[in-house]
């Protein structure tokens, strides 16, 4: 019995060596293998990411709250437009009435120049033929005048002949 206590002992002994070389040689490649630096670096990461999560959310949170005011404005601000549109609209439709107002005052005045110019125009021709009608109506008159009355004759070829003295050459 000895014997396996001794056996049993060797195998405690050499177990619990190898059990240390092992915990040793581990540690050794920990040490080597810097999981300490490589665990905080993954923390710090980690924690950046969160952080950078955290204001993105706050991002999100700001833009999503301004969106909702805008929302909330849009209507008033529609209507506003509708407002200012009509106003222009109406600016507009004075304007373009004032002009064709204005542009009908003056096609009326000009058919009123056209019309007193045509008037005249006719006027004159009629005086033209009423002088030329009577210039012939005096003219067969003197003629008849003439034939009836032969001393006549001879006194208008007087009277012309002072009217040509009195003339200034």
């Amino acid at each position: 019995m000895q014997g396996i206590i001794s056996t049993i002992k060797y195998l405690a002994d050499t177990n619990v060596i190898n059990f240390v070389l092992m915990a040793v040689l581990l540690g050794w490649i920990l040490v080597k293998m810097s999981v300490k630096t490589s665990f905080e670096k993954g923390i710090l990461s980690v924690k950046e990411a969160i952080e950078k999560s955290e204001i993105d959310k706050k991002n999100s949170e700001n833009l999503v709250k301004e969106a909702k005011e805008t929302l909330e404005k849009l209507p008033q601000e529609i209507e506003e437009i509708k407002k200012f549109s009509n106003q222009k609209a109406e600016t507009l439709k004075k304007q373009i009435e004032n002009s064709t107002q204005k542009t009908v005052e003056n096609i009326a005045h000009n058919v009123d120049k056209v019309i007193s110019i045509e008037e005249r125009k006719f006027s004159n021709e009629l005086s033209t033929k009423a002088m030329e009608m009577s210039v012939e109506q005096a003219r067969t008159n003197l003629i008849e005048q003439l034939k009836t009355n032969s001393d006549l004759h001879s006194k208008f070829i007087e009277e012309s002949l002072d009217e040509f003295d009195r003339m200034e050459i």
